[in-house]
């Protein structure tokens, strides 16, 4: 039996011999019975402190030793400094024994980025698990310009393993403070599909948009104004034209008609706007609304669409049975497709619209 005592005298544990393999798994083993982290156990026997490799083949009476962390504030900077270094290049090793001086793995640079925030964003995984293990905190803004949480830039730069650590670990995909963007948002603008997959499993808020505030000045009048836009995960993977992402959202129910922009403009406006032909299919096999008017000139998904001179997504509106009261030639763009688009819409005005969609229904 291996059996644990306290300074105090008292037993804390007594565990079977071959239970735990080394002192490493021991300490683990404690960790949940203390509360504290392996890097703040020191573990007495045989005389002498004993090494986390050390093996514990027979039974053993051990004294623990619980650490404080070092909290002078002559040695916050260089510690802070070393420990991200140390994260940021990649040193597991380095973590390890910086950790287990101990060191509190939630110090923060001159930046205002703790370790954990700085190995989530390079993608360095076992330094994050052993922070992590060294119960770093999870979901804390970091940054003074960022304002992002760990699992906030793990996911913007697509580190899938990363945000899968972290979200077992208990960080959250739900909680947005402080006006950052959401790991949702986040993944969901650079199109990593597989960290989008894994925030919606975990609960995360399909249609929290990213508010953001911007003054926008006119020289000529020498005024500057406020303004305001707002930007859903589905609205920006539509103009983004992350094809996956915007399936994956609307499968998980995402609010088709919110979109991304100061004008509010949708995801099908916008989808529409730059030409990606497979995303407005989708929109529009789910219902999006075909002849909504949005962006700064108040236009239709159809009359973007033939400024622009997309040709396919002009046949796919037409396809789908838009109205075309407010659609002429005047809207066509001088572009390649200037010509097809034309004769699309002459067509499709000839043929009415109940006819239009009858066929729609017959080829769907």
């Amino acid at each position: 039996m291996l059996r644990v005592w306290l300074s105090s005298g008292e037993q804390l544990a007594a565990v079977p011999v071959g239970e735990v393999r080394d002192v490493r798994g021991l300490k683990q083993h404690l960790h949940g019975i203390c509360g504290l982290p392996r890097f703040r156990q020191r573990l007495l026997g045989e005389g002498r402190s004993l090494e986390d490799e050390f093996e514990l083949e027979c039974s053993l009476d051990l004294q623990l030793v619980l650490l404080q962390f070092d909290t002078s504030p002559d040695h916050a900077h260089q510690l802070a400094h070393q420990l991200q270094h140390a994260a940021r290049h990649n040193f597991p090793s380095q973590v390890e024994e910086l950790l287990s001086r101990p060191q509190d793995p939630d110090i923060t640079g001159t930046m205002g980025e703790s370790a954990l925030y700085v190995a989530s964003e390079r993608g360095h995984q076992e330094v994050v698990s052993l922070l992590l293990e060294a119960g770093a905190s999870k979901n804390v803004i970091c940054g003074r310009w960022t304002r992002l949480t760990p699992l906030g830039v793990a996911s913007r730069e697509g580190h899938t393993e990363i945000v899968r650590l972290l979200l077992a670990a208990g960080g959250t995909a739900t909680d947005r403070r402080d006006r950052e963007a959401s790991p949702l948002y986040l993944a969901s603008l650079r199109g990593h599909v597989e960290v989008v997959r894994l925030l919606l499993e975990a609960g995360a808020d399909k249609d929290e948009a990213f508010v953001f505030t911007y003054f926008q000045c006119d020289p000529d009048k020498l005024v500057c104004s406020e303004v305001t836009s707002i930007q859903s995960p589905l609205g920006v993977a539509s103009r983004e034209g992350h094809t996956e992402i915007v399936r994956l959202l609307l499968v998980a129910g995402a609010d088709r008609e919110r979109g991304a922009g100061r004008h509010d403009e949708t995801p099908l406006y916008l989808a529409s706007e730059h030409g990606h032909v497979q995303i407005a299919r989708l929109l529009i096999v789910a219902g999006a609304a075909k002849d909504r008017s949005s962006g700064p000139w108040g236009k239709t998904p159809i009359r973007i669409a033939c400024s622009k001179g997309h040709v396919e997504i002009v046949r796919l509106l037409l396809w789908a049975g838009v109205t075309l009261d407010d659609c002429s030639h005047a809207d066509v763009s001088s572009s390649a497709g200037e010509d097809e688009i034309k004769r699309l819409l002459s067509e499709a005005k000839e043929t009415p619209q109940v006819e239009r969609l009858h066929t729609q229904a017959q080829s769907s």
